[in-house]
């Protein structure tokens, strides 16, 4: 979503990454890119893609990102969800899915991001 964020950034106004890798990290084992990307090879390109693009954006740009990361995730390590320069904010619930599917629907911070709105 964000490689489609920086190809279109003059028509998209907002942007949330919910919760995905964004960078492979260093980690291994369960939590390693390798193993979350084995099945998915255009995840994987998705992921190499935005590292190759992230540093072109301006903070202007920056500032049009919210990342979301619930407070403990078993499948994305907290490091390969941040960028610098944007929003970033954890959502206090553990678990992928369970914490960053109620972030979409009840967490405030999110919310008010998306309607251009301050907090």
């Amino acid at each position: 979503m964000l490689n489609a964020f920086i190809e279109r950034k003059d028509k998209i106004h907002r942007v949330v990454n919910n919760g995905g890798f964004l960078r492979p990290g260093n980690r291994t084992g369960y939590r390693s890119f390798e193993k979350r990307s084995a099945q998915s090879p255009a995840f994987r390109e998705s992921v190499l893609r935005f590292v190759e693009l992230e540093p072109t954006l301006a903070p202007a740009d920056r500032a049009k990102i919210l990342t979301v990361r619930p407070l403990w995730d078993e499948l994305v390590p907290p490091e390969t969800v941040v960028i610098s320069g944007a929003m970033n904010t954890t959502v206090p619930m553990i678990e992928h899915v369970l914490g960053l599917g109620l972030a979409l629907v009840k967490y405030d911070p999110v919310i008010m991001f998306l309607k251009g709105e301050k907090g």
